[in-house]
């Protein structure tokens, strides 16, 4: 989780704590949230590159690109464990997100490999993984975007 996240939302719920109120946790959820996205923002541009240099035909540049883009599976994975939801929603979107990380993590490795071996069934699976998983990226971004 960045700091200007976590430093929010412990500001917010402060406040609300001298004040007598009770927090929102969903809300500050949602800010937790938000910030653990923007790290899995910075993966997905990495597969982008990497996705079409593979459409350029030049699976060399996609595999290394992919090869370089480990640092940001590890900080997308680590952002996502870090968070602490505090409502039910925000539990459910953590673990929807921790799941996503793990698994683009996991697909580095076989996308890579697909894109060296030169096997079009193996790039072809490397490839529809890779759409799924940005489908299941899209889908928490938006509920997240949405909110409880």
């Amino acid at each position: 989780m960045e700091r200007g996240g976590l430093g929010l939302a412990l500001a917010v719920t402060l406040a609300f704590a001298f004040a007598g109120c009770k927090p929102d946790v969903a809300a500050l959820d949602r800010t937790d949230l938000q910030s653990a996205l923007a790290a899995d923002a910075t993966l997905d541009e990495a597969l982008t590159k990497a996705d079409e240099a593979e459409r350029a035909r030049l699976d060399d540049d996609a595999a290394n690109i992919l090869k370089r883009a480990h640092p940001d599976a590890d900080r997308a994975v680590s952002q996502a464990e870090a968070l602490s939801p505090r409502s039910p929603w925000g539990k459910k979107e953590r673990d929807a997100l921790v799941a996503l990380e793990h698994d683009r993590k996991d697909e580095l490795d076989r996308y890579e490999k697909a894109l060296r071996s030169g096997d079009l069934d193996e790039k072809l699976t490397a490839l529809k993984k890779q759409l799924e998983l940005e489908r299941r990226a899209k889908a928490i971004a938006e509920e997240v975007a949405r909110g409880p």
